[in-house]
Formats: C-alpha cells, sequence, structure tokens
C-alpha cells in the first residue's frame, strides 16, 4: 500500500531525530535480508542503545539533507541503517558478526562518526577493536607494568637477603 505524503514527512522526521540523537550511524547496503534477521540483529542492539532500521532511501536521502550530507549512491539497492548513541564500536562488532555469519545479505557501505564520514574498510576496521572495558584494562595494566617490575625488583632483593641470611645460619649450625 502506498504511503501518503504525510506518512512520508511523518518518516522524514522520524530519520531526522534518530540523527540528531546518534553519534554514529552506518549505512548498509541489503540483499534478502528477512524480517526474522532483522529482528534478530534489533534485539543485539537494543542493550547497546542501538537501532537497526530498514530505510526508504529516498526519504533518508530527504533526511540526511537537513544535516547538509550529500549522499548520490544511497539511492541504488535497498539499504537498511544502524543509529548508534554511545557504543558505536560495539554496534559495529554487532553488525560484522552478523555478516561473517550470513554472507551476501548486509553490507557495509559507509558511515558517519561524530560528523566524520567513514568508508565501509574504516567500519570493520572499527568493529575489530576491543571493547572500551578491555581497552581500558589493557591500558592500566600497561601503566602499571613499571610499578609491578619495581614492586618485583625490591622483593626480590629482600628475598635474596633472607637467603642470605638463612644460608650464613645453616652454616653455623654446622
Amino acid at each position: 500500500m502506498a504511503r501518503t505524503r504525510e506518512q512520508k514527512k511523518q518518516l522524514v522526521n522520524e530519520y531526522v531525530e534518530k540523527l540528531k540523537h546518534s553519534k554514529a550511524f552506518f549505512v548498509l547496503e541489503q540483499n534478502a535480508l528477512t524480517a526474522n534477521q532483522a529482528v534478530e540483529i534489533k534485539k543485539s542492539l537494543f542493550d547497546l542503545d542501538s537501532s537497526f532500521n530498514v530505510i526508504k532511501n529516498s526519504l533518508f536521502k530527504l533526511a540526511l539533507s537537513e544535516f547538509s550530507i550529500e549522499e548520490d549512491d544511497i539511492e541504488q539497492n535497498p539499504k537498511a541503517v544502524v543509529f548508534s548513541s554511545d557504543k558505536t564500536s560495539e554496534s559495529a562488532k554487532v553488525i560484522k558478526n552478523f555478516i561473517d555469519e550470513n554472507k551476501d545479505i548486509l553490507k557495509f557501505q559507509f558511515g558517519y562518526i561524530e560528523d566524520q564520514k567513514v568508508e565501509a574498510e574504516e567500519i570493520l576496521e572499527l568493529a575489530t577493536l576491543p571493547s572500551y572495558e578491555v581497552m581500558l584494562a589493557q591500558t592500566i595494566g600497561t601503566m602499571n607494568a613499571p610499578i609491578n617490575g619495581f614492586v618485583n625488583v625490591l622483593a626480590g632483593t629482600i628475598r635474596n637477603f633472607g637467603n642470605i641470611v638463612n644460608a650464613i645460619k645453616e652454616q653455623k649450625e654446622k
């Protein structure tokens, strides 16, 4: 059933609102995505405060023009968009995992992260990054390494001193 002009305006406004409240969005080319697969993606993105939408290309292009974003190739082939509010790399990772499991259904086309355009290859690189918590733990571990080494050196000196005292005690007992 064809949409009325009012429904189309409402859909454009929804896209604009999602773009306003998103830190990043990724445009995906989709081919034969089933409703069940779309629901599966939506569920996995829900906890990340992200959303997945199969879009009407021409209407999404109108929403992008509100932000002075001109993408001519958006009108070719069916598209879907992931809107991410906070955990951008985790959202990209969820989509990458889906792409790896289901070949030829979804493909990253481009995206925007904080008003910077990113290409498909960059999004895939972003998806391979560890999560924020893991990177924070790695950074703290790296910062603690010199301190741990220093403590081990001091402990080794005390340990050696104890061994020497023990050896002298044993020697005197003989």
